[in-house]
């Protein structure tokens, strides 16, 4: 089957391999994965993710050297809350791992020895990758290990057959990796739609026909990789808990708080993260799709129906379809992107779709917040972020309509490539769990 990978977001790809000019910022020459490289099929494997903050020593190590650039031993155990000889001895295993690299160059004058020499995170020998799944496109994305994203390429996700799709989707994943030959990939990363299984790396969506689709396996076996699994609103979740760097300090509030995620766009969703986690039931993340709402603008008839029926962009593409076709003369959107174009140039119709859609969104939220009485509310997707006046709308009604009003609502940080950074949230996840044990497992120890 051939692979739909056709562009990146960077504009048209030729049909060759895209070699990426690397740097290294301490002189030394990145490790060279070979143009290639035979896919280590008994690598690939299906792990379940650690969407979260650890406690083993070397994570604590990193991701304060992610928090902090170039900083000393004795600051990292400041950081960690670790003994100095524990510090040192994590430095030790992650500098032999090429995860750590020493900055000679940084060391104060006057002072002798290693442990006096800063280290700080080697971005350059390595690269995750990830993967999100959405209703209506994939993207998949290249990562370092500080979780700033190198590249990113779209195309629409396959429908039919489900074997078929995912063979599509994994095909392209290896052609795109295929790209980085000056790079040892990690992890494999997948953010996908609907009910996902993150042990068995399967996926359920009957709008795309797959019901216990081997997702995960699928994209393992094709890469050789340890790849993970999770449900796009926990992957988003992550993103916003893990990707930060301010969140990474022992100390950052980040870590002491429960934090509501509510997340829409074509779907919906909402998670927690709380204590530096996040927490999903067995059977994976609530639905608030069905919630029910009333909205004569959005939903027509009566005005009575569920939240996904009234705000996912669809819905609101439809509802300005509806609306307008019975005016003369008017322009009928054919995506959301359009009602906000238009919303933005001054149609009041538009607008008030909108900030009916905001209404909506914010009321079901603060329903759902009285359910946890969280400590603040984050709002992800494009439904927040590509209107400019969305967030602000939603967190308006929210405190209107909610038990707890005081609760912060505001939007994520991450932007308009949540999705992309859900994804490779999952797969730096599990590299930041355990960075030891991931090198191991991506079959890079000696």
């Amino acid at each position: 089957m051939a692979s739909p990978l056709l562009s990146t977001a960077r504009g048209p790809v030729p049909p060759r391999l895209l070699v990426r000019p690397e740097s290294a910022a301490s002189g030394e020459a990145p490790r060279l994965r070979p143009v290639g490289l035979p896919v280590r099929r008994d690598l690939g494997r299906v792990v379940q993710p650690r969407l979260g903050f650890s406690d083993i020593p070397a994570s604590a190590v990193l991701h304060a050297a992610r928090g902090k650039g170039a900083v000393s031993r004795d600051v990292l155990a400041k950081s960690t809350d670790l003994s100095v000889a524990t510090v040192n001895r994590q430095v030790v295993a992650l500098l032999e791992a090429g995860l750590l690299r020493e900055r000679a160059d940084l060391a104060p004058s006057g002072l002798v020895g290693r442990p006096r020499v800063p280290v700080e995170i080697d971005h350059a020998p390595y690269l995750v990758l990830g993967v999100y799944v959405g209703l209506n496109s994939v993207s998949i994305v290249a990562g370092d290990i500080r979780g700033k994203i190198l590249d990113s390429a779209e195309f629409p996700t396959p429908r039919g057959n489900a074997q078929d799709a995912l063979e599509q989707i994994a095909s392209s994943a290896r052609q795109y990796l295929a790209r980085w030959p000056r790079r040892r990939p990690l992890w494999a990363g997948v953010a996908s739609v609907g009910t996902v299984d993150p042990v068995l790396g399967t996926t359920t969506r009957p709008e795309l026909g797959w019901k216990d689709a081997p997702l995960a396996t699928a994209i393992s076996a094709k890469l050789g990789l340890p790849t993970s699994l999770a449900a796009q609103v926990e992957a988003v979740a992550a993103a916003e808990l893990l990707l930060p760097p301010s969140n990474h300090l022992a100390t950052s509030p980040t870590r002491q708080r429960t934090t509501m995620h509510f997340y829409g766009r074509e779907s919906l969703g909402t998670a927690l993260t709380i204590d530096g986690r996040v927490r999903t039931p067995k059977s994976g993340p609530g639905t608030i799709a069905r919630l029910p709402v009333r909205s004569k603008l959005l939903l027509g008839h009566d005005g009575s129906g569920a939240l996904a029926e009234a705000v996912s962009d669809s819905a609101v593409a439809l509802a300005w379809t509806r609306i307008t076709g019975a005016k003369p003369q008017a322009r009928s959107a054919q995506t959301v992107q359009d009602v906000i174009r238009e919303a933005v140039a001054g149609d009041a119709l538009a607008h008030e779709l909108l900030r009916e859609r905001s209404r909506l969104f914010g009321e079901s939220a603060a329903i759902a917040a009285s359910l946890v009485n969280p400590d603040e509310v984050v709002l992800g997707g494009q439904a927040f972020t590509a209107y400019p006046n969305a967030a602000a709308q939603v967190a308006e009604a929210f405190h209107e309509a909610s038990a707890t009003p005081g609760v912060p609502v505001r939007a994520t940080r991450l932007g308009a490539k949540i999705q992309e950074f859900a994804a490779l949230a999952v797969a730096l996840s599990s590299v930041w769990a355990d960075p030891i044990g991931a090198w191991r497992q991506a079959g890079l120890a000696a």
